[in-house]
C-alpha cells in the first residue's frame, strides 16, 4: 500500500517490467511439457543470456524493456498530480517530491510539490519540472535494470558452475546443446559446421552412450551423412513449441527409413524432457486413479489404466 499510494509509478514499472521479460515465464512453461523442448532448449536459454548481457550494456538497454521504456517516457512528458522525482539539494543530499497540485498563473503552469522527507513545499515552473521527470526517468531506468539483474546473474552463475556444486548446471546444458543434432532443421541449417566431432560429443548423453555397449555411437558417427542428406532443406516453426514438435516427429516419420541409426536414437532422445513436471503429472494421476485399497492391483492394469487415461487426456488436448 506504501508504494501504491507514495510511488503508483514504480508499481506500473514492476508490472511493465514482468511483461517485458515474458520469455523467461514461456521459456519455464515450455520446460514443463512433454513435447520436443529439449530440441529448444539450449537456443532458447541463449536468448535469455544474450537479454541479460543487453540490459547490462548501457549502449544497448534502451529499448530493451519496451514497456518499462513507455512508461517511464510517459511519465517525463506529461506531469501531472502525483507524479515522484527526485531533486538534488546542494549541501544537504537528493530528495523525494511529488507533484501535489497544478495552477495556471499569466498562462504559465506552476506546479506545487511536496518533499516527502520533510514536508517541505516548493512551486515549480514547467521547464523545471521537465528537467527533474527527465532525470528521474533516467535513474528510473537504472533502478529497473538494478532490480532485473540478480535474476540473470543466478542463471548465468548455475549455467556456467559459477556457484555450489549441487546447483551447477553446467553438464545439463551441455546435453541440450548436443542434442540440437536431433533437430533436422539446426542440422539443415548448420550442414557445414557438423562433423564427426559433433556426433561424438552425444557421448555426454549417457542413455546414447551405454546403448549396445556404446555401439549405437558408432552407428551414429557412421549414419551422419544419411542425416545430413535427408535434412537438407528441412524447415520447421521455432515459434512454436507444438508446431515445431509435430514438425520434426512428422520429419522422422518420413525418413526414419532413410537416416540409419539417427531414428533407433531418436526414440531415445525424444523421451527426453527438460524437467521433471511431466513425470510428477503421472504421479498425480496414478494417485487419482488408484487409491490405498488397491495397492494389490496388478502392474499391467495399472499401466493400461494409466496409458488409457494419460493419452486420452493429450488427445483432448490437441483439438
Amino acid at each position: 500500500m506504501d508504494i501504491y499510494t507514495r510511488d503508483p509509478l514504480w508499481l506500473e514499472l514492476s508490472i511493465a517490467a514482468h511483461m517485458d521479460l515474458e520469455i523467461l515465464v514461456s521459456t519455464t512453461y515450455e520446460m514443463e511439457g512433454e513435447r520436443l523442448g529439449i530440441l529448444r532448449l539450449f537456443s532458447r536459454f541463449e536468448a535469455i543470456r544474450q537479454l541479460g548481457r543487453s540490459l547490462r550494456d548501457d549502449e544497448t538497454n534502451r529499448g530493451v524493456l519496451r514497456n518499462a521504456d513507455a512508461l517511464i517516457r510517459r511519465n517525463a512528458k506529461t506531469p501531472k498530480e502525483g507524479l515522484v522525482f527526485t531533486k538534488q539539494f546542494p549541501g544537504h543530499g537528493s530528495f523525494t517530491g511529488r507533484i501535489v497540485s497544478i495552477e495556471v498563473v499569466d498562462d504559465e503552469k506552476v506546479f506545487k510539490v511536496v518533499y516527502d522527507d520533510d514536508d517541505d513545499e516548493e512551486e515549480l515552473g514547467e521547464g523545471e519540472i521537465m528537467g527533474l521527470l527527465n532525470v528521474y526517468g533516467d535513474g528510473l531506468h537504472q533502478r529497473v535494470i538494478d532490480a532485473i539483474l540478480p535474476a540473470f546473474d543466478y542463471l548465468e552463475n548455475r549455467l556456467t558452475g559459477q556457484c555450489q556444486e549441487q546447483f551447477d548446471c553446467t553438464h545439463s546444458y551441455a546435453i541440450c546443446r548436443v542434442l540440437r543434432l536431433f533437430d533436422p532443421s539446426y542440422v539443415s541449417e548448420h550442414e557445414a559446421t557438423i562433423d564427426s566431432a559433433s556426433v561424438r560429443e552425444l557421448a555426454l548423453v549417457v542413455p546414447l552412450a551405454m546403448e549396445r555397449g556404446g555401439g549405437l555411437l558408432t552407428d551414429l558417427e557412421r549414419d551422419l551423412p544419411l542425416l545430413l542428406a535427408a535434412a537438407q532443406g528441412f524447415t520447421a516453426d521455432h515459434g512454436s513449441v507444438d508446431d515445431f514438435t509435430e514438425s520434426v516427429l512428422g520429419w522422422y516419420k518420413n525418413h526414419s527409413g532413410e537416416v540409419g541409426a539417427w531414428a533407433e536414437a531418436s526414440l531415445i532422445v525424444f523421451s527426453f524432457t527438460p524437467s521433471s513436471a511431466a513425470a510428477e503429472r503421472v504421479f498425480s494421476l496414478l494417485k487419482e486413479l488408484f487409491g490405498s485399497n488397491q495397492d494389490m492391483a496388478l502392474a499391467d492394469y495399472i499401466q493400461g489404466s494409466m496409458m488409457v487415461r494419460y493419452n486420452g487426456t493429450k488427445r483432448g488436448t490437441s483439438f
